[in-house]
């Protein structure tokens, strides 16, 4: 499952399902999970980062064990927000 993590100035400002054209139950059903596993991810590899405000890609282990980064993008607009218009 592909998200989309906004950070400006070393914050997470909002979080986002990549594909908007799919609904998926697990992420409903597990979205405080989701939430931590996605916030503790982004702490740890923040200070990795030499940016401060960037769009982070990121794909969440259908059992949620393992999180992986695509990619880091410019912020928006240069990057689409998704489910965010």
């Amino acid at each position: 499952h592909e998200f989309r993590v906004f950070i400006f100035d070393g914050v997470i400002t909002s979080c986002t399902q990549y594909y908007t054209q799919s609904y998926v139950p697990l992420i409903k059903k597990n979205k405080k999970e989701i939430e931590k596993i996605i916030l503790d991810f982004v702490k740890k590899v923040k200070p990795l980062i030499k940016y401060e405000t960037f769009t982070l890609d990121i794909v969440l282990s259908s059992d949620l064990k393992k999180v992986t980064i695509i990619e880091i993008n410019p912020p928006p607009p240069a990057a689409g927000t998704c489910l965010f218009d």
